[in-house]
């Protein structure tokens, strides 16, 4: 599922390649056999109306979801959930295979180029909402502080500690309506980097762990943006695996599985 750094590097890519761009056309597309899913609340003739003759004015995110006002007042609003993505093409022939075959909606800019939502798993959401009434949205309208903003400060984040004690910490920093962004995967590179292991419960942790997880979340996701532009690839995520070897010691990697998330951590290095 795409966290945080992931979605930022999409908002980065459309603000700078069609933002401004008119909307020429706009389509679902439906797979035989398989139910239209994406678009929420709203007809495909609705949608086609709201968004043909305007353009994308900005590109901006809250969370794991992307707010692209038009120059209507409406925005629309992306949630790519497990396995959605939005693959921005210079034209026709550059689309792909697997693009064409998961596609579900498809804007056509009249500068020719084309955005596609493309979804494997047909789970991802899209909307239209009136000037950023977000109310209508369940967890969007809810989340909670954004962990790269200038908000996200040793203070706010020490309340959110002191208001769940009894919460797992890996919970706690996957809880979107506490902290927006943080999924499984850098949940765990947080807890790391941090030395503190997934289960621990919030209320036991110490001052210094405290700050030192305060630090470490804008700390691991700024550098996971920073390697997915570099196109690094070996990713500081290798380690998420069993068998594998713990970054700082060298001990092997603990896998455990909770519910529908799966925690991986160092004994030695995470108390």
């Amino acid at each position: 599922m795409p966290e945080l750094p992931e979605v930022e590097i999409v908002r980065r890519a459309l603000a700078k390649t069609i933002v401004g761009k008119e909307i020429a056309s706009f389509e679902v597309i439906r797979t035989p056999g398989k139910p239209v899913r994406t678009l929420q609340g709203i007809s495909e003739e609705e949608f086609r109306d709201a968004v043909i003759g305007e353009a994308f004015t900005d590109m901006t995110r809250k969370g794991k979801f992307i707010i692209a006002p038009l120059t209507s007042g409406k925005t629309v609003i992306f949630h790519f959930m497990l396995s959605g993505w939005l693959d921005y093409f210079q034209n026709e022939g550059q689309i792909g295979e697997r693009e064409r075959r998961y596609a579900r909606l498809k804007f056509a800019f009249t500068s020719g180029q084309i955005l596609l939502f493309t979804d494997p798993r047909n789970m991802g959401r899209v909307f239209l909402v009136e000037d950023e009434d977000f109310t209508q949205l369940g967890v969007l309208a809810r989340l909670g502080i954004e962990p790269l903003s200038l908000d996200f400060t040793i203070d706010r984040f020490s309340d959110i500690i002191a208001k769940t004690p009894g919460k797992a910490i890996k919970d706690l920093l996957t809880d979107q309506e506490k902290i927006a962004g943080i999924g499984n995967i850098y949940s765990d590179e947080i807890l790391r980097r941090a030395g503190v292991r997934p289960d621990r419960q919030v209320g036991t942790l110490t001052g210094t762990e405290v700050e030192k997880l305060h630090y470490a979340i804008p700390e691991v996701l700024k550098d996971a943006i920073a390697e997915i532009e570099a196109g690094k690839e070996e990713h500081m995520l290798a380690w998420r695996k069993k068998g594998r070897s713990c970054p700082d010691c060298g001990g092997e990697v603990v896998a455990e599985k909770r519910g529908a998330s799966h925690y991986y951590w160092c004994p030695r290095c995470q108390k």
